[in-house]
This record gives C-alpha cells, structure tokens and sequence, in this order.
C-alpha cells in the first residue's frame, strides 16, 4: 500500500491504478484515493461522521459529500 499510495518508491514491476501506470499518471490517479496505513483510533460509540469530525477530517469529507 506504500508504494500504491506513493510514500515509498518502487524499485522493481508496475503499479497500476484507475487503469493509468506511470508516474505522472499515477500522481493524478493517487488524489482520488486515501489509506490509513496504521491502526485508526475509532470510537465504536460514534458514527462514522463524528469519528472523522474527531480525527480533523470531519469538515473536508463533508464539502466533498
């Protein structure tokens, strides 16, 4: 997933994305998608909107929605 999501270089095969390969198509590609690559801290009390209002992400999620 690091290398798919671009934080660590790849040094041997293909990453394909959305169908694009390449790095410059795979920067475009990278922004329609997000990763947690470590545990996300959840609240399973909460819904899922109020776990990302939390995690600072709350305001950037709901304009896109």
């Amino acid at each position: 997933m690091k290398i798919v999501t671009g934080l660590i270089s790849q040094y041997d095969g293909e990453v394909e994305l959305f169908g694009k390969t390449g790095e410059k198509n795979l920067s475009a590609e990278r922004r329609k998608i997000g990763q947690i690559i470590e545990t996300p801290a959840i609240y399973p009390d909460m819904t899922a909107e109020q776990n990302l209002e939390i995690g600072g992400l709350g305001i950037a999620c709901l304009k896109r929605g």
